[in-house]
């Protein structure tokens, strides 16, 4: 089922976010969302994944489905490695072998046990990312999920997210137009005001 969004509107005191924005996110392919900063991509995002509710309009498609997402920040768990902070959001399925394979076709080879701490901002994006792919979910959103990586590390990670997410409904919000060219899909074009 599509993800419609109607007339959604967010206001923080008297500062309007968004106001009447609607949208369809296809099932099962790539929707990019694009705009300026300050036009509420990420509260959007927040809102779809029930982080936050929206003043006023609707979305139907999310009932029942279960979301993976990348923040913008990592948002890890300090002190343990990169294996632990996966292990936690994997189904029983998944197994520690199968972890560590999976970072080792991202780059992190040798240092998947070290403390996420003492990693590099790139390798703990892809700790995330991997963290995200592993997870059981209908709905992966991914709030400007490559930033950080070196432009040698971005397609190959960008092509293992598209084929770890292939046939799942994926909702990227990024500000780099190639990104949006290689992932593919549909463009939406986000404005406080405007939906183009």
């Amino acid at each position: 089922m599509d993800i419609i969004v109607r007339n959604l509107s967010k206001k923080y005191g008297e500062k309007k976010v968004f106001h009447n924005f609607s949208a369809i996110i296809k099932e099962g392919g790539v929707t990019s969302i694009m705009a300026p900063s300050g036009a509420g991509k990420t509260t959007f995002l927040r809102i779809l994944a029930g982080l936050e509710k929206a003043d006023e309009g609707s979305i139907e498609g999310m009932e029942g489905k279960n979301i993976g997402m990348v923040f913008q920040e990592d948002r890890l768990c300090e002190n343990l490695n990169s294996v632990s902070n996966i292990s936690f959001v994997c189904s029983n399925a998944i197994t520690r072998q199968q972890i560590l394979e999976e970072l080792h076709k991202v780059g992190l080879a040798g240092s998947e046990l070290q403390p996420v701490r003492e990693l590099s901002g790139g390798m703990r994006r892809r700790t995330a990312l991997v963290r995200a792919l592993l997870s059981v979910y209908d709905i992966l959103i991914l709030d400007e999920p490559f930033k950080g990586l070196d432009e040698s590390n971005k397609i190959e990670i960008m092509n293992y997210t598209l084929k770890k997410s292939m046939g799942k409904t994926v909702i990227l919000v990024t500000h780099d137009e190639n990104e949006v060219k290689f992932m593919g899909g549909e463009i939406i074009y986000m404005y406080p005001h405007i939906i183009k």
